[in-house]
């Protein structure tokens, strides 16, 4: 008796849970096709996390309940639904009215209030309608609070609130002053050198008189008069600039960049000063021409380590010295000109900096188009952009893997189902999840980061636990009407899915409270104290009313009860 009543219990769970760990397991190894280090492992510990939890279920946990059934015992009174199901040739045999009354009884308080008070107040004609509506304005709601999404992680959640190290970091944005260097890279692709002597190209980066009008430096210069939020602060440091007023002739008749006729060599202002021996010419040039490329060359290495005076102020020794990258032979293979952000206090000032860079130098690539030098590249740099890079692009990575991972999670529940239309209803409300989700993030102030990505991925699991189940229990449920598989499956299967993951969750929820931790606080204790409503809102209340409208009208087959 107790093994046919095992064998049927399994033939109705087995193929559930077959379906949701099938369907968790390649949603999660979809998130491994993404380029973010931390869902490529995410999605690999999952995945074998869930296909173990399903084989220990089958391998272990089945025979450890069969052999603890023959201590089980019924309350006194109360039919045993073991010893209530005689068996006989045929298997099990259909019970009589008064045995199944007794074995409904017995189920406890959760299935009473469904079947009693809850199915028949929300199955109603008014009460679907509603629901309909309530579901739309809800995610209405949360796609108007979506963009007002905070992207970043504040550093102070790393440490705890009692931690000294926490009151530095809350100080440390109203006392500290010091602005970051960023700077906008020019070299040339393939290793080729800069062709210096091309006015034309020079004109491209300077921000005297004659040069382009949408050069990179006056696009700088542009960013700062511009820019509300002030978040590139001064002018570029132009080398091309100070190197122009080096090589030029002052109104005294004098220039800082000298050759010695005698020696064939260039020199400075402050050596010919200290020898006098006559051997110096003036190497000039005006303000619109720069010098031919082959005495340019010569004395850009002078340029570069003399060192500022007070005749000399333009020379680069101090200002410019690791601007240039000059080879062996005298080329120019790379240059910077150097800018400063103001002082950044939070993460969205960071990326703010950092967009604001890339704008730039996307800006000055079409210039670059325009003028025919393909060849040439650009790039801002600054320290702090390899730790904010990720942040530009991780709305869309976010989204573009979490549509993927519904994608194929929607295909893996129409061939586990064999029904389209139940897999599309629970691909709708894992939709409308997170994006309440989402939106409930907002409110919360929940930061779009690393960890947000894993718990979003991870809330998709926990979203089809709470479907998959109930759309599997609707597909196999007897009845002859959508509202009747409605009431049958939130009946039979509602109150486990309550028990076994509303209520199980909550309670672990519960050592979170007290963590000093923020991280554990914020990104966990909040973010799953609303996942937990969320999910057993869509699957307790909109996905059956969605299956009462849109329930495929067949089943694969009846209960034994029926």
């Amino acid at each position: 008796i107790r093994r046919e009543v095992l064998t049927e219990t399994c033939q109705r769970v087995l193929p559930s849970m077959f379906c949701t760990a099938f369907t968790e397991c390649v949603s999660f190894l979809s998130l491994g096709l993404s380029s973010a280090p931390v869902l490529k492992v995410f999605s690999f510990y999952a995945s074998a996390g869930v296909i173990a939890n399903f084989f220990f279920a089958l391998l272990i946990f089945i025979p450890v309940f069969f052999f603890a059934m023959k201590y089980s015992t019924a309350p006194r009174g109360v039919c045993s639904p073991v010893d209530c199901i005689p068996s006989g040739k045929s298997g099990i045999r259909r019970t009589t009215r008064r045995k199944f009354d007794q074995i409904r009884s017995s189920r406890g308080w959760m299935p009473h209030l469904l079947e009693k008070y809850y199915a028949p107040i929300i199955f109603t004609k008014k009460g679907r309608y509603l629901t309909i509506l309530l579901q739309f304005i809800l995610i209405a709601i949360a796609i108007v609070f979506i963009p007002q999404l905070p992207i970043g992680l504040d550093e102070k959640m790393s440490v705890p609130i009692d931690s000294y190290v926490y009151k530095f970091m809350a100080e440390l944005p109203f006392t500290l002053s010091v602005s970051m260097p960023v700077h906008f890279v020019v070299h040339a692709k393939n290793g080729a050198t800069l062709n210096v002597h091309d006015k034309n190209l020079m004109d491209l980066f300077c921000t005297h008189r004659g040069c382009n009008e949408r050069s990179l430096g006056n696009l700088i210069d542009e960013a700062v008069k511009v820019t509300k939020t002030d978040l590139i602060s001064q002018p570029a440091m132009n080398w091309l600039d100070d190197y122009t007023k080096f090589r030029a002739i002052s109104s005294s008749g004098r220039s800082c960049c000298l050759f010695n006729r005698k020696e064939g060599r260039y020199c400075t202002y402050e050596e010919h000063s200290h020898r006098r021996d006559g051997n110096f010419a003036n190497v000039s040039t005006n303000e619109r021409h720069l010098q031919p490329y082959r005495d340019m060359v010569k004395d850009l290495g002078q340029f570069k380590c003399a060192m500022p005076t007070l005749d000399c102020g333009m020379n680069g020794g101090m200002a410019h010295n690791e601007a240039l990258n000059i080879d062996e032979y005298g080329q120019v293979k790379a240059f910077y000109l150097r800018s400063f952000h103001r002082t950044f206090s939070n993460s969205s000032d960071f990326i703010d900096g950092l967009r604001l860079s890339r704008l730039i130098c996307d800006e000055f690539r079409k210039v670059l188009d325009v003028n025919g030098y393909k060849d040439i590249e650009v790039f801002p740099y600054s320290f702090y952009y390899v730790y904010y890079d990720q942040y530009l692009f991780i709305a869309f990575s976010t989204t573009s893997q979490l549509a993927l991972s519904a994608g194929i999670a929607f295909i893996g529940l129409t061939m586990t189902t064999v029904s389209p239309t139940t897999a599309l209803i629970v691909a709708v409300n894992t939709l409308s999840a997170t994006l309440l989700l989402v939106g409930y993030m907002v409110m919360m102030g929940i930061e779009l980061n690393a960890l947000t990505i894993v718990n979003l991925a991870m809330s998709l699991g926990i979203d089809l636990e709470f479907f998959a189940h109930l759309c599997f229990a609707y597909a196999n449920s007897g009845r002859a009407n959508r509202i009747g598989r409605a009431t049958d499956a939130l009946v039979n299967v509602g109150s486990t899915v309550f028990s076994g993951i509303v209520f199980t969750k909550f309670i672990g929820l519960l050592v979170l409270y007290n963590a000093q931790s923020q991280i554990f606080k914020t990104y966990y204790f909040d973010f799953y104290l609303g996942l937990i409503p969320i999910g057993t809102l869509h699957g307790f209340l909109f996905l059956p009313v969605m299956l009462t409208f849109w329930g495929p009208d067949t089943y694969l087959r009846r209960y034994v009860e029926q």
